[in-house]
């Protein structure tokens, strides 16, 4: 196995001991998040099927007030109020992931025009559900954004914790290793030679 091309000393060994256990330290911090933005992921995609399903509810309640208001009073689009629909986007960070939160907001810029006696309040009914279902998405919007943002984020945190388990830890364990290795023998070596030099002093 590879390991780094350093010699064999105790300072070397003290030094990579040292940085092998920040390695270590690092890897847990690693797994800790990792884990956190996986049930923060499960969280977000839960939410983005509720969102969705709201969605489409506020579309059905939307395509209703339309068909209602067109029957009643044999509207056309053009008699709606003319409204503005603003979207701000903003950005918050969520466990160090930058997400982006939409604000929608509506400001009508003219009147209703009605033919005359078809006046129906349905019109600004219409108007409203047509907005909260914009709304809806702006939240669904959100949501998606958000969980690819994760999802990238959990994708970086995963090579991360790769390459300490696959290359960088083992490469301390296997020069610790041989530093070890390397010092014991010399000590025996050592020990033998102060042996042998004991044995040749004269009694």
């Amino acid at each position: 196995m590879e390991r780094m091309n350093v010699p064999p000393t105790r300072f070397n060994l003290l030094k990579l001991k040292r940085e092998q256990a920040t390695l270590k330290t690092g890897h847990d911090l690693l797994e800790q998040k990792r884990e956190a933005l996986l049930e923060e992921l499960k969280r977000e995609v839960m939410a983005l099927k509720q969102e969705a399903y709201l969605a489409s509810e506020e579309l059905k309640s939307a395509l209703r007030a339309l068909a209602k208001a067109q029957g009643e009073a044999h509207l056309q689009l053009q008699s709606f109020r003319r409204t503005e629909i603003e979207v701000s986007e903003q950005a918050r960070s969520l466990m160090g992931v930058r997400v982006s939160v939409y604000r929608v907001y509506r400001r009508p810029t003219g009147k209703i025009i009605f033919p005359p006696g078809f006046e129906s309040p349905s019109v600004e009914v219409v108007s409203q559900a047509f907005f909260q279902l914009i709304e809806e998405l702006s939240k669904l919007a959100e949501l998606e954004a958000s969980i690819m943002s994760f999802a990238r984020e959990m994708k970086r945190m995963q090579r991360r914790v790769n390459a300490l388990e696959n290359i960088f830890l083992p490469l301390y364990e296997e020069t610790i290793s041989f530093i070890s290795d390397s010092l014991e023998e010399r000590e025996r070596e050592e020990l033998v030679s102060l042996k042998a030099v004991k044995e040749k002093r004269p009694g």
